[in-house]
């Protein structure tokens, strides 16, 4: 965003607003709940539990003035969004959803047990239909330089656990090949970021 000039007593003061974020990952979801790895093509609702996080992460936000609502478009976000939405008095059909937040991509895993991807991952043997950290983290800033040219100073941004802690890291100005340092995001946690 570009920064505002002030003019006064012959000054010129350059003034930039930063804009804070709420990120949130969406609630507990039936793939969670299942032991299912969930990307972006795999798609699940929240479960009872998960609605209940959401209406709990919304009494929280409520007291943060938020001025937009930004969600990837997936469902469990959705729902994730919508329940926030209602809590904080903010118009659900006045929801942003944009594609960039969407979760990783695993690929051939999805619909899997997560066991199953957890253990090629830690053995580094991931297949190749998984969509690397660098692409995400691309896409991911993407969506960044996007909100940073929204007006609303106050984002609620409603996305996925992979995709959330390359928000984080990029936000920190961090190099994808960091994304390990990031701790794993909990369901509907909310985490403080500022973008300059």
């Amino acid at each position: 965003m570009s920064p505002h000039v002030l003019k006064k007593y012959g000054l010129v003061v350059y003034i930039t607003y930063m804009k804070k974020i709420y990120l949130i990952r969406h609630a507990e979801t039936e793939a969670i709940r299942d032991g299912v790895l969930a990307g972006s093509t795999y798609d699940t609702l929240l479960t009872d539990e998960g609605r209940l996080q959401a209406a709990e992460a919304g009494k929280e936000l409520a007291r943060r003035n938020i001025d937009m609502i930004v969600s990837s478009p997936m469902l469990r976000t959705r729902e994730t969004a919508i329940i926030i939405a209602n809590a904080i008095g903010y118009g659900d059909e006045d929801i942003l959803f944009n594609e960039l937040f969407t979760e990783r991509s695993y690929g051939s895993y999805e619909g899997g047990s997560f066991k199953e991807f957890a253990r090629d991952y830690k053995n580094i043997e991931l297949r190749s239909s998984i969509e690397t950290t660098q692409e995400l983290y691309d896409r991911v800033n993407k969506g960044l330089t996007w909100i940073r040219q929204l007006d609303a100073k106050r984002i609620l941004l409603v996305s996925h656990g992979s995709t959330g802690r390359m928000i984080v890291l990029s936000s920190q100005n961090k190099n994808y090949d960091e994304h390990k340092s990031i701790k794993k995001i909990c369901t509907a946690e909310v985490i403080e970021l500022t973008l300059d």
